[in-house]
């Protein structure tokens, strides 16, 4: 198993918070980039345990994933 940092941000809050318009409370760390450790098989698996959690259907988008070395 490798370690994986992966970058989510909410497609759906940036675009609000970028327009001006206001989101719930708490709701706006989502327009930046979020970083989540995850022990995974692979890029693939690490890729698809996060969209289990941060579902696409409710804007959140992967920006990123990268394996940290030695893992």
């Amino acid at each position: 198993m490798s370690e994986y940092q992966v970058g989510i941000y909410n497609k759906y809050i940036r675009a609000r918070m970028r327009q001006g318009d206001p989101v719930q409370e708490g709701q706006e760390i989502w327009e930046e980039v979020n970083y989540f450790d995850i022990t995974a098989k692979s890029e693939s698996q690490a890729r698809e345990l996060m969209r289990g959690q941060y579902k696409e259907s409710q804007g959140f988008v992967i920006e990123s994933i990268d394996k940290y070395p030695g893992t």
